[in-house]
């Protein structure tokens, strides 16, 4: 029994608010919803579930709710969303979060002490679930992936004990968790390293999309050059005619360069040079603080439909860039005539790769190394 777990079954009267995921375009339908409140009651739901034979499925706030697959009768799905304390130790620059805490949580707390966690293009997603995948970001370039953050992990095993994983305890659990995604218990909290971002210069550059061959083209020969510290992409910006939408964008086609430097503004001016000498419409670089870098990508912060995918690349010919404008630019299928998606991107935070906006896991890639290695 789950005396005392907050628990929805089909047919009661919030169940259709307690299924839904983040992504509006995967509909929920398992046996169950359970909303645990604290690491205990986490572990009376594995144990029942286990007890009586169901699988379980893990969700904070479901942006990645497609990864988990169909979701049926043989299925509890155990929310965390009531588990969101954040917790910051900012001389030893270090982080305590709970399973469902978001970026923005984080960023609230560490930006105003200089820090920055390594979070991803939104602020809105979960710190949890976006670190046990890996966790490719704004300052990955210059400091890794998330998960190489991971300094300690809190969980519930599928025997239903509580246990503390890190380099000394359960190594080879901690090794797994660090971009090996949910399937090795359910996280109650995990502890962070904080980053030192004493200067930031972020924004975009935007041109008419009729020059996104150029720009992207421009793009792809000025990030071979660029020091560690500065992350960046490019990506072709459908904006919806929405009325809530600032109007210098509302309804426009746009080709976009964002970036992020951690460093001084005439540094990271001077690193944008060739891009501005292709004469952008709208720039909007400027000194920023680390928590901007959650909003920087422009996500949508509340509940969208989407589907998304990504590949990381060794390497980004001429010809793979004229593919991806043939693709998704001037001349396409893709336009504001056909349901709305989500902009066609190329990143180079570590290495180029396509469509950053995904929220799975892409396979990994063997390169020896294990699969949360720092990048070369």
């Amino acid at each position: 029994m789950l005396n005392g777990v907050d628990v929805v079954k089909a047919g009661e009267t919030d169940w259709d608010s307690a299924r839904v995921a983040w992504n509006l375009a995967v509909d929920q339908r398992p046996a169950m919803v359970a909303r645990p409140g604290n690491a205990d009651e986490v572990a009376a739901v594995v144990n029942f579930a286990r007890e009586e034979g169901l699988r379980v499925a893990v969700q904070a706030e479901g942006h990645g709710a497609n990864a988990l697959g169909e979701l049926g009768e043989d299925t509890l799905l155990l929310k965390t969303g009531r588990m969101t304390g954040v917790e910051i130790d900012a001389e030893n620059r270090r982080v305590r979060v709970g399973p469902a805490a978001k970026w923005s949580d984080v960023s609230d707390l560490a930006s105003p002490q200089g820090l920055a966690a390594l979070s991803g293009s939104s602020a809105e997603v979960g710190v949890v679930g976006y670190t046990l995948g890996g966790g490719h970001g704004w300052l990955a370039r210059k400091y890794g992936f998330a998960c190489n953050s991971a300094i300690a992990v809190e969980l519930v095993t599928a025997d239903g004990r509580l246990i503390r994983t890190d380099h000394e305890k359960e190594p080879d659990l901690f090794w797994a968790l660090r971009g090996g995604g949910g399937n090795f218990g359910v996280v109650t909290a995990l502890e962070l390293e904080l980053y030192p971002v004493p200067e930031l210069y972020a924004g975009m550059l935007a041109w008419p999309w009729e020059r996104t061959s150029d720009v992207f083209h421009a793009w792809r020969e000025w990030v071979p050059g660029l020091p560690d510290e500065m992350g960046t992409w490019a990506r072709i910006f459908q904006v919806p005619p929405m009325p809530d939408i600032p109007e210098p964008v509302r309804g426009r086609q746009l080709v976009v360069v964002e970036a992020a430097y951690l460093g001084d503004e005439d540094v990271g001016s001077e690193l944008l040079l060739p891009l501005r000498e292709l004469g952008p419409e709208i720039d909007t670089f400027a000194a920023a603080p680390p928590a901007s870098l959650g909003h920087l990508h422009m996500d949508p912060e509340d509940p969208v439909p989407f589907a998304g995918n990504g590949q990381v690349l060794d390497e980004l010919p001429a010809e793979a860039v004229d593919a991806v404008v043939a693709a998704a630019g001037p001349g396409s299928e893709s336009n504001h005539s056909r349901p709305r998606r989500w902009p066609r991107s190329l990143n180079a935070r570590a290495t180029p790769a396509t469509d950053p906006m995904a929220r799975e896991w892409s396979p990994p890639i063997d390169t020896g190394k294990p699969p949360c290695a720092s990048p070369a």
